[in-house]
């Protein structure tokens, strides 16, 4: 019987304490620079995946190389936008991505000892969306890290979702994206639910993640009244994506 697994979430809570310590470290000292952050990162989300021995495949990455600059820092930046349905999207979006990528997330996640402290000095953007005014504020940072060529993750659905179908997409993002010209990178993750479920800490060992890159979506010259068009078009390109996932699980 496939059961979960409570060891493998014990260890990724001591690598994020780990990758914190470091960050914050790093911030109060006043020697925490963007490439520290991307390391660190990177080597927190290779740790997760480690310990919970996961496979990551990754298709159609190669189209977004622009994100990273020759020396591995920021390149051009994208705004990205995948489903999401696990707590092992961050650490899957980090290692799929090339680049330097930042995430938006939570207001009482940055509430959180420690980690909290970490993520905002890593340049994580935090959204309260009781709040119209802070998340106003949080998406001008957002603009601020897109502007300097860091690429933000947005999970449109606006929240983790427990069903297999895409759930209703959220404005935000795609304001932010259309206000800056910023072209959108849609993706589609398949597998990270099942091995994190969205109700249980448990892992299931051995499971198997794919990511599926689409293509670019300009977003130049998008008037406002055309948001809904552009909505619209990034949602189809999601379900194709998932289409293309859904087709390969089902010949295999």
């Amino acid at each position: 019987m496939d059961r979960r697994h409570y060891r493998p979430f014990v260890k990724t809570v001591a690598s994020t304490l780990w990758a914190s310590s470091v960050i914050v470290a790093r911030d109060l000292a006043g020697r925490l620079r963007p490439e520290d952050v991307d390391d660190v990162m990177h080597r927190w989300a290779d740790q997760v995946y480690a310990h919970g021995e996961g496979r990551l495949t990754t298709i159609g990455a190669d189209q977004y190389a622009q994100a990273s600059s020759a020396d591995g820092g920021a390149g051009r930046a994208w705004v990205v936008m995948t489903n999401h349905q696990s707590l092992l999207d961050v650490p899957t979006v980090v290692r799929s991505f090339p680049g330097r990528v930042r995430m938006v997330g939570k207001r009482e996640l940055s509430r959180l000892p420690v980690w909290g402290h970490a993520m905002r000095a890593s340049g994580i953007v935090f959204v309260d969306r009781s709040d119209r005014g802070q998340s106003i504020a949080a998406l001008e940072l957002a603009k601020t890290q897109l502007q300097g060529g860091t690429s933000i993750w947005i999970a449109p659905e606006g929240t983790r979702n427990h069903g297999d179908e895409l759930g209703p997409l959220k404005k935000g993002g795609f304001h932010l994206a259309r206000q800056l010209g910023i072209p959108i990178a849609p993706g589609w993750i398949e597998g990270t639910r099942h091995i994190v479920s969205p109700d249980s800490f448990g892992v299931h060992l051995h499971g198997q993640v794919t990511v599926r890159w689409g293509a670019p979506i300009d977003t130049s010259g998008v008037a406002e009244d055309e948001l809904p068009a552009l909505m619209q078009q990034v949602r189809c390109s999601l379900l194709a994506l998932q289409a293309q996932s859904r087709s390969v699980v089902a010949a295999g």
